[in-house]
């Protein structure tokens, strides 16, 4: 099991926000002081959230909030997602883009768009033991337990066809 933004409980709401590249040592520490900055001032309709971020891998942006303290508001989600928009202008990163799944591998991760992953499988880039980044984890005890599940263990699974066993 993983343990990320560990003082915050397996319950709070999660958004991971994948980036192409890995970030340079300069551009994280300019993205942890900004999500610092925001998390410690982020509130919803005047309240305190209590809110935490981080990244991981190097290229991965986590952002959670203590959904059983307080909500967020429509209003405080834009706001998490203007920080993105913003971080991705000074950046010139991409991490609001969801057209892609991450994947494992030796090196890192490594990225495919959607509309290649038929393709990728096909080629054998990726394959059923090929662990794929749990963007769609909605809590952090989500990504706690699977922070990469095998393509075959996840919404790829339609493009594997089924094993037989012979007999």
């Amino acid at each position: 099991m993983n343990t990320y933004l560990t003082h915050l409980p397996d319950t709070a709401r999660l958004w991971l926000y994948p980036c192409e590249r890995t970030f340079t040592a300069q551009e994280q520490q300019a993205i942890q002081r900004a999500l610092k900055d925001f998390t410690s001032t982020w509130s919803s309709h005047g309240a305190k959230l209590v809110a935490d971020a981080d990244i991981i891998f190097g290229q991965i942006i986590l952002l959670a909030v203590d959904t059983s303290i307080l909500l967020p508001s429509g209003c405080s989600i834009d706001q998490s997602v203007d920080l993105m928009r913003k971080i991705e202008n000074d950046f010139q990163i991409k991490l609001l883009d969801q057209g892609k799944i991450f994947y494992k591998t030796a090196q890192g991760l490594a990225v495919v768009p959607f509309h290649r992953v038929k393709q990728a499988i096909e080629q054998g880039i990726i394959h059923q033991e090929t662990l794929i980044l749990n963007t769609w984890a909605q809590t952090l005890g989500q990504l706690r337990q699977h922070l990469f599940l095998p393509a075959s263990q996840c919404w790829l699974q339609r493009y594997f066809k089924p094993q037989t066993t012979g007999g």
